[in-house]
């Protein structure tokens, strides 16, 4: 926040978003595939349903000279899995 009150313009929207822009079928494809688990068919509760493909852009916020700690949603998820990947092998 204070890189954008320091840099940032007033009125401008900035997306804090990661550099991997994908949709909601592809992440999820992902860390169902991460866990080692089958994607349920489209049909079922709990399944990402298409909403649209819209892909946002951190390009504004970076331009700033923002930097992420995790560059994608791989990189920032991949911790997180491999721990509970742990818990269940407990």
């Amino acid at each position: 926040l204070l890189l954008l009150l320091e840099k940032g313009n007033v009125g401008e929207v900035y997306l804090g978003v990661d550099d991997e822009p994908v949709t909601q079928d592809v992440f999820y494809s992902w860390i169902y595939e991460r866990l080692g688990l089958a994607k349920p068919p489209a049909d079922q509760p709990f399944t990402a349903k298409p909403r649209g493909s819209k892909r946002c852009s951190n390009k504004k916020l970076k331009s700033l000279g923002f930097s992420l700690l995790y560059p994608t949603y791989r990189q920032g998820y991949e911790e997180l899995i491999q721990e509970v990947l742990r818990d269940f092998a407990r």
